[in-house]
């Protein structure tokens, strides 16, 4: 699993140096499928199911809730959640982004509420910590992308933009958990 893990931030660098943005995700995307054990992506797949290692009357309990993505999970009722998922939910960094255009200078602020360190994986998974990846894109164009830890509550960011760099849209992507990603549009 170690050398798939290798070969896809490999295929990751090549999508991100030529900038081909959906390739990018498409690439992230799959590793996030192989951390979780969640099978081979498909169209909205990622979006609609939520992978923490819960058993089956646990996930019934989550469907009739009517909670469907993690983000959903760390914005609902304590109640409508069981003990064992509220303590695995503990466990999810739950990221907010912020970015705005000051002169010459991208603002970005990263918000993390919920537990930060190892991630929550697939038992075939060597254990690690869930990392982020901060990409800026001009509609289907990536223009830079940086491979993050958020070691604080608040991460606060400043990119230099040229007058080559027209950014338009600046997303906050985990590599390990569906559902979490965030975006701006600038």
């Amino acid at each position: 699993m170690d050398q798939v893990q290798r070969i896809l931030y490999a295929m990751l660098d090549v999508a991100a140096d030529v900038g081909w943005l959906d390739t990018t995700l498409n690439v992230i995307d799959v590793l996030r499928h192989l951390v979780q054990a969640g099978g081979f992506p498909g169209k909205g797949a990622s979006d609609e199911r939520i992978q923490l290692g819960l058993n089956e009357a646990e996930l019934r309990r989550l469907k009739s809730a009517k909670l469907k993505t993690l983000r959903q999970m760390a914005s609902g009722k304590p109640s409508s959640l069981s003990g064992l998922a509220r303590k695995k939910m503990a466990l999810i960094p739950i990221c907010r982004l912020s970015a705005k255009v000051l002169g010459d200078q991208l603002k970005i602020t990263i918000t993390v509420q919920g537990g930060r360190g190892k991630r929550l994986s697939s038992p075939m998974v060597k254990p690690g910590s869930a990392g982020w990846f901060l990409i800026l894109a001009d509609e289907d164009e990536l223009l830079s992308i940086k491979r993050i830890s958020l070691p604080s509550r608040e991460t606060r960011l400043s990119v230099p933009l040229t007058e080559a760099m027209k950014v338009s849209t600046c997303l906050l992507v985990s590599d390990s958990y569906f559902g979490l990603d965030s975006c701006v549009r600038l």
